[in-house]
């Protein structure tokens, strides 16, 4: 599993190609978006997938005879933009690449609208960050229906949503921790997971990915171990 690349594929191919491998776009992205691509895309790169100019939603910006696609989240101030800029006929064709679903989508409905499940920032292969709700995006790029576990009472409204989100049909696992434990560190290098787990915790044993805890208190309270299977 190699998240960073997986979701670099995904965006040259759902956002930059669009419906056509050869045609030379303009690339509009806000704040959300840029997180995202800092982290996975150069400048120069972006020339090699047929993006001759990348701009801020927020700048003011020239009319130009290419078409354009913006990759934002959908909030009304992006979206009134958009909006005008298409009566100004600002672009010679538009599309619209949003990371979020809303109810209320305030778009004009001649401009083509997509939503794209990546609302998540790829910090390396193997490790990302998101909201709970958002780690729905992740098992969208990896093909995966995530089991969801999770360890605080806190957790259990969010946590018990995102489950339902995902198919009956499940082939991954996601355990969801408190925070007040410095997970990134060892998540960073994934083999040493497992020893991170020993130091703070009875580990019975492990089965294909699957963590079984005996019974066992941590002395602070932050984390109260359980048997799980």
């Amino acid at each position: 599993m190699d998240l960073k690349k997986s979701q670099k594929n995904k965006i040259i191919n759902d956002v930059f190609k669009g419906d056509s491998n050869s045609e030379w776009s303009i690339l509009i992205y806000d704040q959300s978006t840029a997180k995202i691509m800092t982290n996975l895309f150069t400048q120069s790169e972006l020339i090699t997938h047929n993006i001759v100019l990348s701009q801020r939603i927020e700048e003011k910006r020239e009319k130009a005879d290419f078409p354009v696609v913006y990759f934002v989240l959908c909030t009304k101030e992006n979206l009134k933009i958009i909006n005008q800029e298409y009566d100004q006929n600002q672009y010679n064709s538009f599309r619209v690449c949003s990371l979020n679903q809303t109810n209320d989508i305030d778009l004009n409905p001649n401009i083509p609208f997509k939503i794209i499940f990546m609302n998540y920032v790829a910090l390396e292969d193997k490790v990302f960050l998101s909201s709970i709700p958002d780690i729905y995006s992740v098992a969208n790029t990896l093909n995966l229906n995530f089991y969801v576990e999770f360890t605080l009472k806190s957790l259990e409204f969010e946590c018990k949503k995102l489950d339902e989100s995902f198919g009956e049909e499940r082939n991954g696992k996601i355990l969801i921790f408190d925070r007040s434990l410095d997970l990134f560190t060892p998540l960073g290098h994934f083999f040493t997971f497992q020893a991170f787990l020993m130091i703070f915790m009875k580990i019975k044993w492990v089965i294909q990915g699957v963590v079984v805890i005996t019974g066992w208190w941590y002395d602070r309270g932050v984390y109260q171990g359980y048997d799980q299977v």
